[in-house]
């Protein structure tokens, strides 16, 4: 699958969502309808149905990047709200990526929530959309058109025909059943178009229906096992600046990263690998502790961390801790929307020799 080329996205885009913290990796469904203005600032409205009549539908609003496919979907409130017990009101973030393969159009990448109260995190997860066609395809379409003409015709000689008794009535029966043939090839086509709207209907009925709001083990196993992995759009969507390059002869070392100055609610996330291993967390006086082990097969770390928001006083700064053995160095991170922070942490065993200019 490779990216297509720009498209607009005005549409029903329908498929799921996965929670990350959910154990049982449960596919949640999910729909989007996109109306995509001329500057590709995007409206849009989320739907989320679960069995019990728990529903949630919310206004959204995000912009399309057309230059890169790149999506952001923002739910910003809810229109119309109905919870369980067991579930908590949180507003989505997506970032999404806009795909295509054999004309069938994806929107795919991943989200985070918050609590629409308390503004506390939800968690995240990964989006799956595909767009809604029309039942009727335009192939479809232009045969139906084109034997209509070719029936036109024949009804046109049929005319021209019987003004001209002296005409053997042998060409007449040709002609006739040229048309009866015609009639049938058109009535064939609109049975088997009948047949798809059916066959689409009974599809729509089964997506609706309890037992497809949540997938079942083995459906999940098969999506876990052939899915594509999608980079988060704050990775593909802003610069990756690499602070430094870092050698080590350790198979264990850790960090430790602070708000740098005055504490001012910067919060950070931070990607071990583009797996996320710290969600939202808010820099302050107390630590946030990493820790990342080496082997053979696992001898190198790309660690990318993220701005979330830049606090009172932008950028996002923070200051990391690097502890190495006994070794301990200070590194000052600078995060924005914009650009992320990356640390390239190699693993050389002692007997390999640490090359001039690394650490």
């Amino acid at each position: 699958m490779v990216p297509a080329q720009s498209q607009d996205l005005t549409g029903n885009w329908r498929g799921y969502f996965i929670p990350n913290s959910d154990v049982n990796g449960r596919l949640f469904p999910y729909e989007i309808e996109i109306k995509e203005n001329a500057a590709h600032r995007i409206e849009a409205i989320t739907i989320t149905q679960l069995p019990n009549n728990i529903t949630a539908k919310a206004m959204a609003s995000g912009i399309h990047s057309t230059a890169t496919n790149l999506v952001s979907v923002i739910e910003e409130s809810f229109d119309n709200l109905k919870l369980g017990s067991n579930f908590q009101a949180c507003l989505m973030t997506n970032y999404l990526e806009y795909s295509s393969l054999r004309e069938n159009e994806m929107l795919q990448g991943t989200y985070v929530s918050s609590n629409v109260k308390t503004g506390a995190d939800c968690g995240g997860g990964r989006v799956y959309l595909e767009k809604i066609k029309p039942l009727q395809t335009w192939v479809t379409t232009k045969k139906i058109a084109d034997k209509k003409v070719e029936i036109a015709k024949v009804e046109n000689k049929l005319t021209a025909t019987t003004t001209k008794p002296a005409k053997p009535l042998v060409k007449n029966d040709s002609l006739k059943k040229t048309k009866k043939a015609a009639t049938q090839t058109l009535a064939a086509i609109a049975t088997t178009t009948t047949e798809k709207k059916q066959d689409t209907l009974v599809a729509e009925v089964k997506y609706k229906t309890e037992e497809r709001k949540i997938a079942t083990a083995e459906e999940v196993e098969k999506i876990k096992k052939n899915k594509l992995k999608v980079l988060p759009w704050v990775l593909v969507g802003r610069e990756n600046k690499l602070v430094k390059t870092i050698t080590t002869n350790n198979t264990k070392i850790s960090f430790d990263l602070y708000d740098n100055g005055t504490i001012d609610n910067d919060t950070i996330m931070i990607f071990d690998n583009y797996d996320l291993i710290v969600d939202k967390k808010r820099l302050s006086y107390k630590a946030i502790h990493v820790e990342f082990e080496f082997s053979a097969a696992n001898n190198e770390h790309e660690v990318i961390i993220v701005a979330h928001n830049m606090g009172s006083v932008p950028p996002n700064t923070a200051l990391l801790v690097l502890k190495d053995g006994n070794k301990r160095q200070e590194y000052f991170i600078t995060s924005t929307d914009k650009m992320n922070a990356k640390l390239l942490i190699q693993y050389a065993p002692t007997s390999t020799p640490v090359k001039p200019g690394q650490q």
